[in-house]
């Protein structure tokens, strides 16, 4: 089970995915987490992907549209 906190930073992540440009490798530092690698696990635990895969599932739902 995610804690609060935790689910508010994965769904923080989620918004700056799809609103910035940001490099994916930044994103874990700004939000805190110490190692990507951590970071990128509890990601893909919340969103069933990575973070780069979840950037790209919105750019080719928005290209299509």
């Amino acid at each position: 089970m995610t804690s609060y906190f935790t689910e508010h930073r994965l769904t923080y992540t989620q918004e700056l995915l799809r609103a910035f440009r940001l490099d994916v490798s930044r994103i874990p530092r700004q939000l805190g987490y110490s190692r990507m690698a951590h970071f990128s696990g509890q990601f893909r635990r919340y969103a069933r992907c990575s973070p780069s895969a979840y950037r790209q599932q919105l750019e080719t739902s928005s290209s299509q549209n």
